[in-house]
This record gives C-alpha cells, structure tokens and sequence, in this order.
C-alpha cells in the first residue's frame, strides 16, 4: 500500500511523506519520573564553546525503513555508536560502521506487539541497554522479526551502559543550554520529539510551517550531535535514521527556537566505564 501511495505522489506531485516512518510512543509521567542531571547554575553555561560537532565519531546514517523502528536505530545504531567511538577515539569511518550496535536487538524485545510498525518507548530501549546491553549489527542484522537466542544476549550483555538521565522537563522554560552542554562534554543527546509533515523532506535547515505550530503529531526519535551558536542564527545538527537521501545526507540543522517547540524529551546516556585492574598483595611499613 505504502508503495502505491509513493508512485501516485510521484505521479501527481504530492509530498513523498510515504516513504519514512517515525515510531516514538510518548509517556509523559514515565519521562518525568527518570532521575534528571543536576540542575547547572547559571555560571556553568558560561564557557561553553560557539559549536561542537560530533560528526566524526558517528557512523553512516541508517536507514529504519518501513518500519516503526526510529527509538532503536537512534539509541542502539547511532547514540550508542557514537558514545562508544567517542570513549575509544575512533574516527575512521569504515571502521566505525564496522562496529555499529544492533537496532533489532532492542526493538524485538521492547515492542509491545507482533509486526515491525509498532512504536516504543526511549526509556525501555535504555532501561534494555543498562540490563541486557546489546549485540553489534555484524552480530544480529536487521530483521524485526528475528528471536533472539541465547547466544546472542550472551555477546550483548558485555556491551551494557551504565545508564542514563532526562537533560530537562518537558515545560522547562530552557531545553538549549542543557543540550549544548552534554554535547560540549562529547556526549551525544538522544532526542523524542513531535514530528510534522513539514520534516519530511528539508534541506539545509528544517523550516517548519507557521500552520504546524500548536498542533499535535506523532512521535520521532533522532540524535543531536552538535551546535552552532552561528549557524541559521543558532542551530543543533540532528542525526535521522531515514537514510543518506533524506535531508543532508541524513542530517538536518534544527534551530534553537524550533528546537524548543518541537523537542518534548532529552536523554543522556551514561557509558559504562571499563574496570581498573586490581592487584592482590599487601603493603607493610617498618620503621627505619
């Protein structure tokens, strides 16, 4: 059906809105109730640098598909991704897609129904990613409808985060600094916002239409992975999980305003960090 829709927009000129889906459920009281970061004082915005761009440690945007899998291609595929590159200063970008981390994995465990449209929730793909980890794509390929085995969740649960906080409620006044300083502290912000028609198909910069502001859409759950105070007079670079075709070349620049009208959750993720070895043996002091 989604097929005929693409060929008669095509056909007649109409918007090709048919060929991405989003897939976030939104739940208000489950957002409020996840632990915040500390709320910053006015003085720890001070230095924050003009920009930061997190490109370099991200991998080649994916692409969800037809399908409903938008929370866990921007938490598994890309956030963790990229929080992972970050902690190992990896740049190179064939490897970094070598090591990508595996969408199905959490999508097939927290969709709450058969079939592959259905959307989730941010806070049960992380609260997975804390509990079970997650396996690399190399290890489990997508398919939303694959079981997984034993020997999977055994690769998984060595790759668990540490776990993970809101940036800010969903009526705070200032949703922009909190965002710019995570991502001034290297670590990539995932993203639950509304998504109207106008966000099908931007370049540049995402300009949404005067008529879409006030209403209600449905949900979409990306990666910001950086700011510029210069650009479009103050933007986030946002990562989608539509592919290279969509936006430029699976980014888009969101502005700050629009940012705050439009974005309703902010996550940080938590990476755990490795083990420091210990040594067994005793110390004695004499006296000389």
């Amino acid at each position: 059906m989604k097929f005929v829709l693409l060929i008669l927009a095509v056909v007649v000129g109409l918007p090709l809105f048919a060929q991405y889906n989003t897939g976030l459920t939104f739940d208000d009281p489950a957002y409020s109730s996840i632990p915040r970061t500390a709320p910053l004082a006015r003085g720890d915005f001070d230095n924050l640098p003009s920009s930061v761009n997190l490109q370099r440690y991200a991998p080649t945007p994916g692409n969800q598909g037809q399908t409903g899998t938008c929370v866990a291609w921007s938490s598994a595929y890309h956030a963790r991704t990229i929080a992972e590159s970050i902690r190992l200063g990896r740049t190179n970008l064939t490897e970094i897609n070598a090591n990508v981390y595996a969408p199905s994995f959490v999508y097939n465990q927290i969709r709450k129904e058969p079939g592959c449209e259905k959307g989730t929730f941010i806070h049960e793909a992380l609260e997975l990613m804390s509990t079970k980890g997650m396996p690399k794509y190399k290890d489990l390929p997508f398919d939303c409808e694959k079981v997984i085995g034993d020997n999977v969740l055994g690769r998984a649960s060595t790759h668990k985060i540490e776990g993970y906080k809101i940036l800010f409620n969903i009526n705070d006044n200032n949703k922009i600094l909190p965002v710019k300083k995570s991502l001034s502290e290297n670590r990539p912000v995932l993203i639950g916002m509304l998504c109207p028609e106008s966000f099908f198909g931007p370049k540049g910069v995402w300009q949404p239409r005067e008529d879409e502001y006030g209403k209600s859409f449905g949900g979409h759950a990306m990666v910001t992975i950086g700011y510029d105070d210069n650009a479009y007079g103050g933007a986030f670079l946002i990562m989608n999980s539509w592919g290279t075709q969509w936006g430029n070349q699976g980014f888009i620049w969101i502005k700050y305003s629009d940012f705050s009208h439009i974005v309703k959750y902010a996550f940080e993720m938590i990476e755990k960090l490795p083990q420091e070895k210990t040594f067994a043996g005793s110390l004695i002091l004499k006296k000389q």
